[in-house]
């Protein structure tokens, strides 16, 4: 089984071995709530760690007292810290949207560009508005 990359853990050198430790716990989570799924991944395994960017995206979102203080030990600015990782966040939902656009529209080519469209023939979706339907009670189906 291949490694996922992980980026370096560092010291900056004009930072502490706490700060460096804060700072990663802050990197982690962003990575986790940024996390890109395979669709290949097992379903067990596929829910974990939609768990656990799901748990990540609510930790930064909701900003609460243990978020603001993670940023305090990191030395950083919580309110700065959240707008980033929100910015990421919001961006790894656009391509996860797209990638899921891009699946369906390979695995049934012309359907999902023309699920939207209106069918020609039936000129509105409301059934109220369209034409009346009659039905004689001597006509015969074919078989």
């Amino acid at each position: 089984m291949k490694k996922a990359k992980r980026p370096p853990q560092t010291v900056r050198r004009d930072e502490g071995p706490e700060d460096a430790l804060w700072r990663n716990v802050i990197t982690q989570a962003i990575e986790d709530a940024t996390l890109r799924i395979s669709e290949r991944c097992k379903a067990a395994i596929r829910a974990q760690r939609e768990h656990m960017r799901d748990q990540a995206r609510n930790w930064v979102e909701r900003q609460g007292e243990d978020f603001r203080l993670v940023c305090e030990l990191a030395g950083l600015e919580s309110s700065r810290v959240h707008q980033f990782a929100m910015t990421k966040i919001r961006e790894s939902i656009e391509r996860d949207s797209a990638r899921t656009a891009e699946l369906l529209t390979s695995a049934m080519p012309g359907v999902v560009p023309n699920f939207l469209q209106r069918p020609p023939d039936r000129p509105t979706s409301d059934a109220r508005e369209a034409a009346e339907i009659g039905f004689s009670q001597n006509e015969v189906l074919p078989s």
